[in-house]
């Protein structure tokens, strides 16, 4: 089993002696830099009492890392090779689950921390942000991570910055280049921090991600023009009179989405919401 103290070229012999090729379609890129590793753990601020999420194993360097610093830890890994190899050299107290992430139904945990398969990075939040956990520390490709924090007005800002911010504070800790990887990516990946935190209030969530659906899908359109035939999918019980008297009201009718906080597009949600009564 891979140590910290293991040094990157362990990563390559280790690779080779299971006659395992990573898979790029997969996201299997395996973090080598340790010094990224050692960060990722330090901002996790584990505990003895902590039970620790990992999603994508590998090789279990920071699988047995989080096992030190754990009470259990609780770990995914889809690739059976990597099964095997891990089942013969894992502590007692990781609970390594050969099954897929997000078909399972997770046990309590306190803390998620990962090198997420990038092809899952979306659902996998989603997942991880309908859960009940205190932190997570979670290295994920760049434009993703770019797209969790960006600001209204900004290119990357859109639909998932706007669903993530009402239930979560994502802060980006630092930039990974591409060299700290085998192989290496094609981008860059960024190490994030996420606390869940219902920053504002919705009242109805299933019609302000509906909402989202809408309004993001025509970004560079007025709310007023991109909602005018979307009555049926967000207020089906009023007519259509009312609708349009609704938008030509609608203060913020002609802002793009794109340039309204999180909180002012909820508040928008709310008053479509208001209208069901």
């Amino acid at each position: 089993m891979i140590r910290l103290d293991g040094g990157p070229p362990r990563v390559r012999k280790v690779l080779d002696e299971l006659g395992v090729r990573p898979d790029r379609n997969k996201g299997q890129n395996f973090l080598m830099d340790m010094g990224v590793l050692e960060r990722q753990l330090k901002a996790a601020r584990l505990t003895q009492g902590d039970t620790v999420m990992e999603v994508g194993a590998g090789l279990g360097i920071l699988t047995w890392e989080l096992s030190a610093r754990a009470r259990k830890v609780i770990s995914y890994e889809m690739d059976q090779r990597l099964v095997e190899y891990l089942s013969v050299g894992l502590p007692e107290n990781v609970d390594l689950r050969p099954v897929d992430a997000l078909e399972d139904e997770w046990p309590p945990f306190d803390k998620m921390v990962s090198n997420l398969p990038y092809g899952i990075s979306s659902p996998l939040l989603f997942k991880l942000l309908d859960s009940d956990f205190a932190l997570a520390i979670l290295l994920l490709q760049k434009e993703f991570a770019d797209r969790l924090v960006a600001d209204p007005r900004t290119k990357s800002y859109g639909r998932l910055t706007v669903a993530a911010a009402r239930l979560a504070t994502i802060e980006l800790l630092e930039t990974v280049p591409p060299t700290a990887f085998h192989p290496r990516p094609r981008v860059e990946s960024a190490l994030v921090s996420i606390t869940p935190s219902r920053r504002f209030p919705v009242a109805d969530p299933a019609l302000f991600d509906e909402l989202l659906r809408v309004v993001f899908s025509q970004r560079r359109k007025m709310l007023r023009n991109s909602l005018g035939s979307a009555r049926g999918r967000l207020v089906p019980n009023i007519g259509v009179e009312e609708w349009k008297g609704f938008l030509v009201d609608l203060e913020m009718g002609s802002a793009r989405p794109e340039e309204l906080a999180p909180e002012e597009l909820g508040m928008l949600a709310d008053a479509i919401f208001g209208l069901r009564d």
